[in-house]
């Protein structure tokens, strides 16, 4: 029997911090994509995520949110 649920990582709201970044919890999100297609304040579930590679925020956000739905 399989399952098409996906594993929640983390629910909460879109934050935008002072260097414009957008993020939800410890995960920081797509800039363009989140700009585009989401709001500040906007409740999204994450369900998948990977390593920040990227110097000036991997401390601030260790994890990049991969796929992200409106909760």
């Amino acid at each position: 029997m399989s399952s098409n649920t996906a594993t929640t990582l983390h629910t909460g709201e879109i934050e935008q911090d002072e260097n414009r970044n957008y993020f939800c919890g410890k995960y920081q999100l797509k800039y363009t994509y989140t700009d585009q297609n989401h709001k500040v304040g906007e409740k999204i579930t994450i369900l998948s995520a990977i390593e920040n590679t990227d110097l000036r925020t991997k401390n601030k956000y260790p994890q990049v949110a991969q796929k992200y739905t409106r909760a």
